[in-house]
């Protein structure tokens, strides 16, 4: 987690999606909270270092935030969206690790 907290310092002041040197690691900061964005999520790990997010699959509606994650093992039509940021403490790295499957 320390990683994750400095990359956190590293972005501060920038909003978005950074992609690493290592290609399918990114990572993405907010310090408001979202709009719902639809999307095809593929198969990944995703870790929220700070804030909140919710993803809603169909009818089911799931809530991550530390100490919780997210693994989607098939490719899935998901919509979400950071719903617990500020510039104090932004919605920090949620980072994926997509599988090449």
């Amino acid at each position: 987690m320390r990683f994750l907290r400095a990359t956190c310092t590293i972005l501060h002041g920038l909003f978005g999606v950074y992609q690493t040197a290592i290609d399918p690691l990114h990572f993405i900061r907010s310090d408001t909270p979202t709009d719902v964005i639809h999307t095809v999520h593929k198969p990944g790990l995703c870790i929220v270092e700070q804030g909140r997010k919710q993803v809603q699959l169909w009818e089911e509606c799931y809530t991550y935030y530390p100490l919780n994650y997210l693994v989607v093992s098939v490719t899935l039509p998901l919509a979400g969206q950071v719903t617990e940021a500020s510039p104090e403490r932004p919605y920090c790295f949620h980072c994926r690790i997509q599988s090449g499957l």
